[in-house]
C-alpha cells in the first residue's frame, strides 16, 4: 500500500474516516479508474451515470485469490419474544429459494443462499454475479464487539503508513498493541 500512496496511484485525499467519500467522489467525476467497494455503491453509481463494470478482487501473485471480508443480512427471532414460534415460521418462509429470489429481485440485494450463486437472476446481474464469485474467497466479517476496537487503530496505522510518518511494521505493530489493549479493557468492563 505504501508503494501505491507513493507512487501516487492512491490519491492522499482517500486517508481518515472521510476517505470512502472522497475516493467515491473520484470515482463518480471520473477522476479515479478504478475502485475496491462493495454491493452497496452499486445503485449510487449507476445513479451518477456511470458506466462500470465489476469483478471479483483478483488473484495474487502467488496464485491465491485476494480475500475480503463479507457481511450478510439475516433474520433473527428475540428470545424475548411473545410470539416465536409465529416470528419463526415468517423467517423460514421468507428465507426460502423463491422468496430469497423474489426479494434479490426487488432490492438487488445479493441472497445470501449459496444456491442462488448460480441462479440466472443473479447471473444477469453484473454485481450481484461478482460479489457472489468474490464470497467463496471471502471471511464472514465478525459480528463480536471486540471489532468495534480494530477500525479505528488499523485505519490509523493506514494513515501514518501513507504519509510516510511510520514504516508499515512499526505502524502496524503499535495498531495490534492498540487494539489488544482495548479489547481488554472492554471485555473488563
Amino acid at each position: 500500500m505504501k508503494k501505491w500512496y507513493d507512487a501516487g496511484v492512491f490519491p492522499k485525499g482517500i486517508l481518515g474516516d472521510n476517505g470512502i467519500n472522497t475516493l467515491d467522489s473520484l470515482f463518480t467525476e471520473g477522476k479515479a479508474a478504478a475502485v475496491i467497494s462493495g454491493p452497496w455503491n452499486m445503485d449510487p453509481y449507476k445513479k451518477a451515470g456511470i458506466d462500470y463494470g465489476v469483478a471479483e478482487l483478483p488473484t495474487l501473485p502467488n496464485g491465491k485469490h485476494m480475500s475480503s471480508y463479507i457481511g450478510v443480512k439475516s433474520w433473527n427471532v428475540s428470545s424475548y419474544s411473545k410470539n416465536g414460534d409465529l416470528a419463526e415460521k415468517l423467517i423460514k418462509f421468507l428465507s426460502t429459494e423463491d422468496n430469497a429470489e423474489t426479494a434479490f429481485k426487488e432490492t438487488q440485494e445479493v441472497p445470501a443462499l449459496k444456491s442462488l450463486a448460480e441462479s440466472d437472476a443473479v447471473k444477469a446481474n453484473i454485481g450481484a454475479e461478482a460479489v457472489a464469485k468474490q464470497s467463496q474467497y471471502a471471511e464472514l466479517t465478525p459480528t463480536i464487539s471486540a471489532m468495534n476496537q480494530v477500525w479505528d487503530p488499523a485505519n490509523n496505522a493506514m494513515s501514518v503508513i501513507a504519509t510516510g510518518k511510520q514504516a508499515p511494521k512499526a505502524a502496524l505493530d503499535s495498531a495490534v498493541k492498540t487494539i489488544k489493549s482495548a479489547i481488554k479493557a472492554n471485555s473488563n468492563k
